[in-house]
């Protein structure tokens, strides 16, 4: 039997601590499949601490329509990156989101990181 290589990966990511990282990539990845690309225009995901993810937004109307499509974000989130990675979103705001960067100095575990 022939262990499929997203098994192999995961047990990586898990053995080397990287686990958080991975997981916050993928939904960096899927983030403007799932959202649209209006909203992803205006948000990106910046952290995975535990199963909480943190969502920085340029405008209270995108958190408003984060919050409001949380359900179906969260269910998105589950078919695409597997069930129970992310449970919640929390909205940050940011003023100013560029296209490839987090705009965030954390880590994917949430921690500050040192410049």
């Amino acid at each position: 039997m022939v262990t499929p290589i997203r098994d192999i990966l995961k047990s990586a990511a898990r053995t080397w601590g990287i686990e958080p990282a991975v997981r916050l990539a993928a939904v960096q990845v899927a983030w403007a499949r799932i959202v649209g690309p209006t909203l992803a225009g205006m948000s990106a995901p910046i952290g995975l601490r535990g199963r909480r993810l943190r969502v920085a937004v340029m405008h209270p109307a995108a958190a408003q329509e984060i919050r409001l499509r949380g359900p179906a974000i969260l269910a998105a989130l589950a078919r695409e990156i597997g069930e129970g990675a992310v449970s919640e979103i929390a909205t940050v705001s940011r003023r100013q989101i560029r296209p490839g960067r987090t705009g965030d100095r954390r880590d994917a575990s949430g921690s500050r990181r040192r410049p």
